[in-house]
């Protein structure tokens, strides 16, 4: 996929990673029972993206980001099972 957007293989590996981060952050907001506004006061992000992240984006969503509401939640990225 990535050769057919013209990707290179650093992007390829970033949105690979961005990805995955994006299914545990999901998984972790779950788990969590936490609101998306709690979410937003424990890690500081604005709602609009804690609710974009919620939902699964991935783009305009920078990695930090992701690793921020996956602590928020309670969860560490190395804690969090996720089948891919």
């Amino acid at each position: 996929m990535a050769e057919v957007l013209g990707l290179s293989p650093a992007d390829a590996v970033l949105m690979e990673h961005k990805a995955q981060l994006s299914k545990i952050a999901v998984k972790a907001i779950k788990q969590s029972k936490l609101t998306v506004n709690e979410i937003v006061k424990l890690s500081g992000i604005a709602r609009s993206k804690v609710s974009a992240i919620k939902n699964g984006a991935v783009a305009r969503i920078s990695i930090d980001l992701f690793v921020k509401v996956i602590s928020a939640a309670g969860a560490r990225t190395g804690n969090v099972h996720v089948k891919f």
